[in-house]
């Protein structure tokens, strides 16, 4: 269970990251 928990705790930290990492992008995109 620790585990499994591990892991999705990773992926959401990774989605944020990505999400923050496109939103950054579009941002530099606008200027």
């Amino acid at each position: 269970m620790k585990k499994l928990k591990a892991k999705l705790d990773d992926s959401i930290e990774n989605h944020l990251i990505d999400s923050n990492q496109g939103h950054a992008n579009d941002r530099l995109n606008e200027l």
